[in-house]
């Protein structure tokens, strides 16, 4: 009599789970992405880094250019990307339009002004010479809210990248497709492959995305707007022994009457 043997299954890796995007006027899901596993969050760490290489060695008038032809493509790209901010998030088109054109804005006034903005400052002292010198720090990482879902990200973004650096930027949960759009807007503009990278996170998937963006040593800084759970992750990870170095020069919060930037200028 044969005896069948039972083939032993291949183990297989489990399927990372998605992030579904409702249009809160209909309460229908019309787009998933992929939610970011810690080892993605890693890679586009170290994406980030290699472009850094490339990206803070171009002179500041170089690296303007680049934002100026970004504020192109936001303007260009204008009516989709006002679209798609209504649709995920729902605030009325005109309000959507015109995020836009704030964020082309900010993009102009940055690749104009950069150059003064980090310019060395000369001090007073008994020494020979003193002066202040603005240095860009490496890979930073952005913690984004959804109410103004391109301009939370722009206000941050281009200010890093005019002063050398390049980010790693997790967008709300309820606005990624948005994320996504600046994403391949700075893509389309010419910047280096890595420059900007987004990940992507469900509401209950946030604290593990968060952790382990704060937790690699690559990353110099943190900026963040966002609800008092994920500030108390950010908070506990960066504390802890194995985090490396204090990954976090600025907690935000979206009631916080001052507006600052992570530019890289050293504090004073």
């Amino acid at each position: 009599m044969a005896v069948r043997r039972a083939k032993k299954a291949k183990a297989r890796k489990p399927r990372p789970g998605l992030v579904k995007v409702v249009n809160p006027a209909t309460g229908k899901v019309f787009e998933t992405f992929p939610i970011t596993t810690k080892e993605q969050v890693n890679a586009k760490v170290e994406k980030a880094r290699d472009a850094f290489t490339t990206w803070s060695r171009l002179d500041v008038a170089e690296r303007a250019a680049y934002l100026q032809r970004f504020a192109e493509i936001l303007r260009k790209h204008k009516e989709d990307y006002g679209r798609t901010m209504t649709n995920e998030m729902g605030k009325i088109i005109r309000e959507s339009l015109a995020e836009v054109e704030k964020c082309a804005w900010a993009a102009d006034y940055f690749a104009q002004n950069s150059k003064a903005f980090l310019t060395p400052e000369e001090g007073k002292t008994d020494a020979q010479r003193a002066y202040v010198a603005f240095h860009p720090r490496g890979v930073l990482g952005s913690i984004m809210p959804w109410n103004f879902p391109m301009w939370q990200i722009i206000r941050f973004a281009i200010p890093a990248l005019a002063a050398g650096n390049t980010a790693v930027i997790k967008p709300a949960s309820a606005s990624p497709r948005t994320g996504r759009f600046v994403e391949e807007a700075f893509r389309e503009a010419g910047l280096p492959k890595g420059a900007i990278n987004l990940v992507s996170n469900a509401p209950a998937d946030a604290g593990q995305v968060v952790e382990a963006l704060i937790a690699h040593p690559q990353v110099r800084r943190i900026n963040f707007t966002g609800a008092t759970r994920i500030g108390r992750i950010i908070a506990e990870t960066a504390g802890r022994p194995d985090a490396g170095q204090p990954a976090v020069s600025r907690l935000r919060s979206g009631l916080s009457p001052r507006a600052r930037s992570t530019s890289g200028r050293r504090g004073r």
